[in-house]
């Protein structure tokens, strides 16, 4: 008996641990969408968008567990990430998104930033989402790949989407 509960404890903690950095759909929409009283409007970070993806894999970086973040070289990563031109004025503009969203924090009386934990779970999760699903899942349905899985379910129900429409008469 004390065997089965120490293993259904670690099955628990297991399954938590697994689920720690998976926000409820609440906190996502309030990091996509716009959030805060109108004096203190926070835009939202938008999932996809070239800019967020960079910032974000920027500051998924390990570095950033133990040392502070500062401007500059947060912003020289970004733009690496990027691959184009990055500004200070973007840099703070996007600083202070994120600290209005709750993803950093200003240390007092400095003009460095540091990760909250809410912050690094959601940073973590939308790197995560978007590198090994969107950007697997979109490349797999590029036409001019090698057929797998996912790009022939796509051609067969393209194909299908298109028998609907003639069936229809909906089409040219």
């Amino acid at each position: 008996m004390a065997v089965g509960r120490a293993i259904n404890g670690r099955l628990i903690q297991l399954e938590r641990e697994a689920q720690r950095c998976v926000p409820a759909v609440a906190i996502f929409e309030a990091l996509v969408g716009p959030t805060g009283p109108v004096e203190a409007r926070a835009p939202g970070l938008r999932f996809g968008d070239s800019r967020v993806v960079a910032l974000f894999g920027a500051l998924a970086e390990f570095r950033w567990t133990a040392a502070a973040i500062r401007n500059r070289p947060l912003r020289e990563l970004v733009e690496q990430h990027l691959g184009r031109a990055y500004g200070p004025r973007q840099m703070a503009y996007d600083l202070r998104r994120l600290v209005r969203k709750g993803l950093l924090e200003r240390l007092p009386r400095s003009q460095r930033y540091r990760l909250t934990d809410q912050g690094r779970r959601l940073i973590l999760f939308c790197t995560k989402v978007y590198g090994r699903i969107i950007g697997r899942g979109l490349a797999q349905l590029d036409p001019h790949q090698l057929p797998r899985p996912l790009n022939i379910a796509w051609r067969r129900y393209d194909q299908e989407v298109d028998r609907l429409i003639a069936d229809a008469h909906l089409g040219p």
